[in-house]
C-alpha cells in the first residue's frame, strides 16, 4: 500500500475496454504506526512506490464509503481501532 495517493491511484486505473469493472481505493488512517504498519521503501525493489505494509491482525473500522459512478471507483476510508475499544468488544463476547 503506497503512502502517496497518486501512486495508489495509478494502480487503480481501470482498463477502459471493460465496463463491468470497479476500482477500489482504500485510504487508511493509522494511529500507532510502530505497532500497526511498517514503512518499507528502503527494503522494496520499487522505492518510488513509497510502500507501507500493514501488519497482520491490525484492526480497522470503516468510517466512510464514497461511490464515484463516473470514474467507476469506490473509495473506502478506514481508521485504526483503538486498543481500548477492542478490549471492550472482546470482553463483551
Amino acid at each position: 500500500m503506497p503512502r502517496n495517493r497518486q501512486v495508489a491511484e495509478s494502480f487503480s486505473m481501470l482498463n477502459n475496454s471493460s465496463i463491468d469493472q470497479i476500482s477500489f481505493l482504500c485510504i487508511y488512517t493509522i494511529k500507532n504506526e510502530n505497532r500497526t504498519a511498517l514503512y518499507i521503501p528502503l527494503h522494496s525493489e520499487f522505492r518510488d512506490e513509497d510502500e507501507v505494509l500493514i501488519l497482520p491482525y491490525s484492526s480497522f473500522q470503516i468510517t466512510k464509503i464514497i461511490k464515484d459512478n463516473y470514474r467507476r471507483r469506490i473509495e473506502v476510508y478506514l481508521e485504526e481501532c483503538d486498543t481500548t475499544s477492542l478490549d471492550i468488544q472482546r470482553s463483551i463476547l
